[in-house]
């Protein structure tokens, strides 16, 4: 009597399903490394010392500054909002006021939430949100 050949899983099937398995852990990781990122906005640090010095200086200028929200200083639909935005902690805690504009009203901030910014100085040494970031 001859034997029959056994109906197990074809190779091909089993080289596709561990390729899918690779590919789909390669691509949650890099999605994760894209989520966990601190501070996706790029641009240059803001050194608070300079703004204290003279912030008028900055202006026309791009940086990336991040800390806790303060407070809500003021807010209008159609104007934006007007923030405090901690930098540092403790003895090292300056202090940037922060103008959003209403396009990027869409943004929930919430006082005591770290958030990173893109802020460019317009005239008169006033920070303007260009982007907002949770953290």
């Amino acid at each position: 009597m001859p034997r029959r050949a056994s109906s197990g899983p074809k190779p091909t099937l089993i080289v596709s399903l561990i390729a899918i398995a690779v590919l789909a852990f390669v691509g949650g990781k890099a999605w994760i490394g894209q989520k966990g990122s601190s501070s996706p906005l790029d641009g240059a640090p803001l050194d608070m010392v300079q703004v204290e010095i003279n912030s008028n200086a900055l202006r026309g200028n791009s940086y990336v500054v991040d800390g806790m929200i303060d407070g809500k200083l003021a807010w209008t639909a159609d104007q934006g909002q007007l923030i405090s935005l901690q930098v540092g902690e403790n003895d090292q805690a300056r202090f940037l006021g922060i103008e959003i504009p209403a396009e990027l009203s869409k943004i929930n901030i919430e006082r005591g939430r770290h958030y990173a910014f893109r802020v460019r100085f317009r005239d008169r040494g006033i920070a303007v949100a260009e982007a907002v970031q949770p953290l």
